[in-house]
Protein backbone atom coordinates (compact mmCIF):
# COMPACT_ATOMS: atom_id res chain seq x y z
CA UNK A 1 0.00 0.00 0.00
CA UNK A 2 1.33 3.44 -0.70
CA UNK A 3 1.44 6.18 1.93
CA UNK A 4 2.28 9.59 1.37
CA UNK A 5 5.34 10.99 2.60
CA UNK A 6 5.61 14.52 4.21
CA UNK A 7 7.17 17.01 2.02
CA UNK A 8 9.85 19.12 4.38
CA UNK A 9 9.52 22.64 3.18
CA UNK A 10 11.99 24.95 2.66
CA UNK A 11 12.52 28.37 4.52
CA UNK A 12 11.86 31.28 2.11
CA UNK A 13 14.46 32.28 -0.25
CA UNK A 14 16.88 30.50 -2.67
CA UNK A 15 16.52 26.78 -3.60
CA UNK A 16 18.17 24.18 -2.19
CA UNK A 17 21.70 23.39 -3.91
CA UNK A 18 21.06 19.18 -3.74
CA UNK A 19 22.23 16.69 -2.38
CA UNK A 20 26.25 15.66 -2.65
CA UNK A 21 27.73 12.84 -4.07
CA UNK A 22 28.74 10.48 -2.32
CA UNK A 23 26.90 10.99 1.39
CA UNK A 24 25.57 7.75 1.40
CA UNK A 25 28.16 5.05 1.86
CA UNK A 26 26.26 2.38 0.73
CA UNK A 27 25.93 4.33 -3.07
CA UNK A 28 28.20 2.87 -5.77
CA UNK A 29 29.90 5.00 -8.79
CA UNK A 30 27.70 8.19 -9.86
CA UNK A 31 26.71 8.75 -13.17
CA UNK A 32 25.17 12.25 -13.66
CA UNK A 33 22.02 12.71 -15.34
CA UNK A 34 20.35 15.89 -17.27
CA UNK A 35 19.99 17.47 -14.30
CA UNK A 36 21.17 15.48 -10.46
CA UNK A 37 22.88 12.00 -10.54
CA UNK A 38 22.00 8.38 -9.60
CA UNK A 39 24.06 5.84 -8.45
CA UNK A 40 23.33 2.08 -7.44
CA UNK A 41 22.98 0.79 -3.81
CA UNK A 42 26.18 -1.53 -3.23
CA UNK A 43 23.95 -4.46 -1.78
CA UNK A 44 23.82 -7.99 -2.38
CA UNK A 45 20.30 -7.74 -3.72
CA UNK A 46 21.01 -4.30 -5.70
CA UNK A 47 18.76 -1.25 -6.14
CA UNK A 48 19.24 2.55 -7.39
CA UNK A 49 19.16 6.25 -5.64
CA UNK A 50 17.96 8.82 -8.33
CA UNK A 51 18.46 12.06 -7.47
CA UNK A 52 16.90 15.06 -9.19
CA UNK A 53 18.11 18.71 -8.24
CA UNK A 54 16.36 21.86 -9.93
CA UNK A 55 15.95 25.76 -9.90
CA UNK A 56 11.93 25.62 -8.99
CA UNK A 57 9.66 23.22 -6.92
CA UNK A 58 7.45 22.48 -9.35
CA UNK A 59 10.24 20.93 -12.04
CA UNK A 60 11.29 18.10 -8.60
CA UNK A 61 7.40 17.81 -8.74
CA UNK A 62 7.19 16.85 -12.34
CA UNK A 63 9.96 14.79 -12.23
CA UNK A 64 8.60 12.70 -9.24
CA UNK A 65 5.25 11.93 -11.63
CA UNK A 66 7.69 10.95 -14.33
CA UNK A 67 9.76 8.84 -12.23
CA UNK A 68 6.43 6.98 -10.33
CA UNK A 69 5.22 6.06 -14.27
CA UNK A 70 8.46 4.81 -14.83
CA UNK A 71 8.27 2.56 -11.56
CA UNK A 72 4.84 1.66 -12.92
CA UNK A 73 2.64 3.40 -10.23
CA UNK A 74 1.48 6.28 -11.97
CA UNK A 75 -0.51 8.90 -9.79
CA UNK A 76 1.83 8.18 -6.60
CA UNK A 77 4.35 11.00 -6.80
CA UNK A 78 5.42 11.52 -3.30
CA UNK A 79 4.75 7.95 -1.97
CA UNK A 80 7.15 4.76 -0.30
CA UNK A 81 6.42 0.74 -0.33
CA UNK A 82 9.08 -1.36 1.44
CA UNK A 83 11.66 -1.76 -1.85
CA UNK A 84 10.24 1.94 -3.66
CA UNK A 85 10.09 5.20 -2.15
CA UNK A 86 9.86 8.74 -3.78
CA UNK A 87 10.03 11.90 -2.01
CA UNK A 88 11.58 15.69 -2.39
CA UNK A 89 11.87 18.72 -0.85
CA UNK A 90 11.06 21.57 -2.37
CA UNK A 91 13.46 21.62 -5.30
CA UNK A 92 15.10 18.13 -4.99
CA UNK A 93 13.77 14.81 -5.36
CA UNK A 94 14.17 11.42 -4.48
CA UNK A 95 13.61 7.98 -6.33
CA UNK A 96 14.77 4.74 -4.35
CA UNK A 97 14.42 1.51 -5.23
CA UNK A 98 16.13 -1.00 -2.86
CA UNK A 99 14.89 -4.55 -2.93
CA UNK A 100 16.36 -5.18 0.39
CA UNK A 101 13.91 -2.90 1.76
CA UNK A 102 13.96 0.10 3.99
CA UNK A 103 13.60 2.17 0.53
CA UNK A 104 11.41 5.29 2.64
CA UNK A 105 14.57 5.22 5.21
CA UNK A 106 17.20 5.40 2.41
CA UNK A 107 15.05 7.61 0.48
CA UNK A 108 14.79 9.71 3.92
CA UNK A 109 18.44 9.69 5.03
CA UNK A 110 19.38 11.52 1.53
CA UNK A 111 16.50 14.03 2.01
CA UNK A 112 18.71 14.91 5.13
CA UNK A 113 21.75 15.28 3.60
CA UNK A 114 20.37 18.47 1.69
CA UNK A 115 22.55 21.27 1.51
CA UNK A 116 21.86 25.03 1.40
CA UNK A 117 23.57 28.41 0.15
CA UNK A 118 25.38 26.89 -2.87
CA UNK A 119 24.32 29.32 -5.93
CA UNK A 120 23.92 27.25 -9.18
CA UNK A 121 27.20 26.83 -11.40
CA UNK A 122 27.36 29.60 -14.02
CA UNK A 123 28.56 28.25 -17.66
CA UNK A 124 32.05 27.67 -17.44
CA UNK A 125 34.20 29.62 -19.29
CA UNK A 126 35.52 27.69 -22.06
CA UNK A 127 38.95 29.57 -23.79
CA UNK A 128 40.42 28.14 -27.16
CA UNK A 129 44.43 28.91 -27.34
CA UNK A 130 45.35 27.49 -30.34
CA UNK A 131 44.92 24.10 -30.54
CA UNK A 132 43.46 23.59 -26.70
CA UNK A 133 40.87 24.16 -25.14
CA UNK A 134 40.50 25.07 -21.35
CA UNK A 135 37.37 25.01 -19.44
CA UNK A 136 37.92 26.93 -16.23
CA UNK A 137 37.01 25.68 -12.79
CA UNK A 138 37.10 21.78 -11.71
CA UNK A 139 34.06 20.22 -11.76
CA UNK A 140 32.48 16.57 -10.66
CA UNK A 141 31.65 15.60 -13.81
CA UNK A 142 32.77 17.36 -17.89
CA UNK A 143 31.51 16.10 -20.87
CA UNK A 144 32.32 17.47 -24.62
CA UNK A 145 30.15 16.86 -27.45
CA UNK A 146 31.76 18.83 -30.91
CA UNK A 147 29.76 20.76 -33.62
CA UNK A 148 28.03 18.21 -35.82
CA UNK A 149 30.28 17.21 -38.86
CA UNK A 150 29.40 18.19 -42.18
CA UNK A 151 27.47 15.05 -42.66
CA UNK A 152 25.73 15.92 -40.12
CA UNK A 153 26.57 13.61 -37.44
CA UNK A 154 28.12 13.97 -34.26
CA UNK A 155 31.33 12.29 -32.78
CA UNK A 156 29.85 11.35 -29.51
CA UNK A 157 33.84 10.25 -28.46
CA UNK A 158 35.21 12.72 -25.69
CA UNK A 159 37.85 14.57 -25.72
CA UNK A 160 41.17 13.24 -23.78
CA UNK A 161 41.18 15.90 -20.99
CA UNK A 162 43.88 16.74 -18.22
CA UNK A 163 43.27 19.08 -15.31
CA UNK A 164 45.87 21.39 -14.32
CA UNK A 165 45.73 24.26 -12.06
CA UNK A 166 43.47 26.22 -14.03
CA UNK A 167 41.12 24.29 -15.12
CA UNK A 168 40.29 21.37 -17.41
CA UNK A 169 42.46 21.14 -20.72
CA UNK A 170 40.92 19.25 -23.76
CA UNK A 171 43.86 17.36 -25.35
CA UNK A 172 42.24 16.83 -28.51
CA UNK A 173 39.61 19.83 -29.03
CA UNK A 174 37.36 20.18 -32.04
CA UNK A 175 37.39 23.86 -34.03
CA UNK A 176 33.50 24.08 -31.94
CA UNK A 177 31.31 22.60 -30.09
CA UNK A 178 29.65 22.13 -26.18
CA UNK A 179 30.91 21.41 -22.69
CA UNK A 180 28.48 20.27 -19.87
CA UNK A 181 29.39 20.29 -16.54
CA UNK A 182 28.22 19.20 -13.45
CA UNK A 183 28.93 20.21 -9.90
CA UNK A 184 28.69 18.24 -6.95
CA UNK A 185 24.93 18.32 -5.82
CA UNK A 186 24.95 16.98 -10.15
CA UNK A 187 23.47 20.45 -11.21
CA UNK A 188 24.64 21.17 -14.56
CA UNK A 189 26.13 24.25 -16.43
CA UNK A 190 26.86 24.57 -20.54
CA UNK A 191 29.36 26.56 -22.29
CA UNK A 192 30.28 26.29 -26.01
CA UNK A 193 33.38 27.56 -28.32
CA UNK A 194 34.26 29.18 -30.44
Amino acid sequence: MWMTLSCALALAGEPHAGIPVGVVPILGDTVFLASGWRAPIRESSGGEVRVFVAREALSAEAWLATEAVRLGHPGEPTATLATTALARDENVAVSVVRPAGQARELADELLLAVEDGVPWPAPPMVHVDGLRVRVDGMWAELRVSPAPSLAGHVDETPAPLTEGPDGIILAEPCSSGTVRVWDRFGRSSEGRWP
